[in-house]
């Protein structure tokens, strides 16, 4: 397990500490070893906030734009992929940005208002 002064590992967190956590989280790690066609709020929630997010190259998530999170596939290219953002704090800072646009221009309200509109007109 990866051990650093800078580093929280955290666990079965309640939604209220969950999102004041995320709002100062650099790197999200939402990695699942068995993927079972479901997608992450948790990724979107963090992307929204403009977090980089470390997940599994599978299913949903391997549908995200590689440019807007970081994708692995295997566990133990986890540790590795945080320790090069650590190092190269312009490549964490440009993930988190285009994570931010990207649910901006993709997920955002104005697109959900266009998707009632157009459900209703």
């Amino acid at each position: 397990e990866l051990k650093r002064d800078n580093v929280k590992i955290m666990r079965n967190l309640s939604d209220k500490d969950y999102l004041e956590e995320l709002t100062s989280t650099d790197i999200l790690v939402n990695f699942r070893e068995n993927y079972n066609g479901e997608t992450s709020l948790s990724t979107l929630e963090a992307m929204r906030l403009g977090v980089a997010v470390i997940v599994n190259d599978i299913g949903w998530y391997s549908e995200l734009p590689n440019e807007v999170v970081l994708k692995v596939k295997d566990s133990r290219e986890i540790e590795k992929t945080i320790l090069n953002l650590a190092n190269k704090r312009a490549d964490l800072d440009l993930v988190s940005k285009k994570a931010f646009n990207f649910i901006k221009n993709n997920h955002g309200l104005s697109q959900y208002v266009k998707i009632i509109e157009s459900n209703v007109y």
